[in-house]
């Protein structure tokens, strides 16, 4: 994300896609809000919320599948074990 700094003459302010290395990635740029008055800074803090509550929504399916892999690797433990123990070993 790159700020700007309106003393400085640059008022946008750039949202960067930015790829799993953590490096910008290549032509990433997802948007850019000026910043010049009142209504733009709110426009771009909504527009920030709707971004948060995305993330939010994706780690909550995310976390749902994880917990749903976690509960069938511990079942088909359970009946390994089981299955060895039957079996004598």
């Amino acid at each position: 994300m790159k700020v700007g700094h309106p003393g400085k003459g640059n008022t946008k302010e750039e949202f960067k896609a930015i790829g799993s290395d953590g490096k910008p990635a290549s032509g990433g740029k997802l948007f850019s809000i000026s910043m010049t008055s009142h209504a733009n800074a709110e426009a771009a803090i909504k527009c920030l919320d709707v971004m948060i509550n995305h993330v939010d929504s994706e780690r909550a399916q995310w976390g749902a599948v994880e917990n749903r892999l976690s509960s069938t690797i511990n079942a088909n433990s359970s009946t390994q074990i089981a299955l060895s123990l039957l079996q004598g070993g």
